[in-house]
């Protein structure tokens, strides 16, 4: 709660200094009279960036005060995150200098504007036209409900003792054996036409149950599970590299889901994709490509806010023929190209 304001040298304000006691305070008044000068002062406290034309006086440099309540809050373990001296009575100070430059102080110790809008975001909320419209907005109805049903101590205990478990898994795979193109023998010079490269990521994030450890990254168990992230990627080649032609296919799965205040969300990838690159004389290259891929979003809900919920599914085709002219450049030699592109897309939704 803010419980005291001090302004000096801000715009018509030569000083003022100004308590707020418990309860509501109106500050009423015609037009000119200041009152948006008190807004725009506090706002400068709350973080918001210092213009050098709001000095009164530009010889002197303004200060602007303001003393918070802030035991209520729960605030500590922002100030410890931050290095900063945590005290029920918090002092926030702003003085902008007549070379324009600017310093904030939290209880004496100089932060950034960063440090100083978010502690700012928490201490004072400033309603203005068009913000009804955060009436619609779940979590907004949710911290509604909360403060009404005063949920703020089950709160506090739930998130302090809500321990989650993570895992990680990511490893590459790669099989080149084209080193056995120049071997007499045939099955050998047969396989050094491949190369492969697989790739497999599985990041995990699982609500805990007690001090015990799942080491198991594979294993899936939608109970307590708060996150996960699948993604997998194989790469085949024939003739990687060579001369004449290179083909490849890659196929791609990726899978990731959150859980959220309202349920959850779930989104799938899979693509096929193939290229073959194929040089044709000295001054020719064709390059066909061809990709088909379905992507898939799940969205479930379990409050009056999102009752069910609902799947969206996608499916897209596409191929593309690109000839590029282009001479082999030389050391002593380079010659303009010329490219081509013709797309055919086609959708299934």
């Amino acid at each position: 709660m803010l419980s005291r304001l001090s302004i000096k040298n801000y715009a018509l304000i030569d000083r003022l200094d100004v308590s707020f006691a418990n309860g509501f305070t109106c500050i009423t008044g015609e037009t000119g009279a200041g009152k948006s000068i008190l807004l725009g002062g506090l706002s400068l406290v709350l973080g918001k960036r210092a213009d050098l034309s709001t000095l009164r006086n530009k010889d002197e440099k303004c200060i602007i005060e303001g003393e918070f309540e802030i035991n209520n809050y729960h605030l500590s373990k922002f100030f410890t995150e931050n290095d900063l001296d945590y005290e029920d009575t918090t002092i926030i100070r702003r003085e902008i200098l007549p070379s324009g430059k600017s310093r904030a102080f939290i209880n004496d110790t100089p932060v950034n504007l960063d440090v100083l809008s978010r502690l700012g975001s928490r201490l004072i909320d400033i309603h203005s036209q068009h913000q009804t419209l955060q009436l619609a907005e779940n979590e907004f109805q949710f911290k509604v409900i909360d403060s009404l049903a005063n949920n703020k101590e089950l709160l506090i205990d739930y998130s302090n003792h809500l321990k989650t478990h993570q895992n990680r898994l990511s490893q590459t795979l790669t099989i080149n054996p084209q080193q056995w193109s120049a071997d007499e023998s045939k099955s050998k010079k047969f396989w050094s036409h491949f190369y492969n490269q697989t790739s497999y990521l599985i990041d995990r994030k699982v609500k805990r149950d007690g001090n015990n450890f799942n080491l198991n990254p594979f294993e899936s168990d939608a109970k307590n599970q708060l996150g996960l992230k699948l993604n997998f990627r194989n790469v085949f080649f024939l003739n990687r590299g060579k001369q004449r032609y290179t083909t490849s296919y890659t196929y791609i799965s990726n899978k990731a889901r959150n859980v959220l205040s309202f349920g959850f969300i779930e989104n799938g990838l899979q693509s096929h994709q193939f290229n073959f690159n194929h040089k044709i004389a000295e001054t020719w290259l064709m390059t066909l490509q061809s990709a088909f891929d379905n992507n898939e979003m799940e969205i479930k809900g379990n409050t009056h806010a999102m009752d069910g919920g609902f799947n969206i599914d996608g499916k897209a085709y596409f191929t593309g023929a690109p000839y590029v002219n282009a001479k082999v450049i030389c050391p002593t030699e380079r010659e303009p190209h010329f490219r081509c592109n013709v797309h055919l897309r086609s959708y299934d939704m």
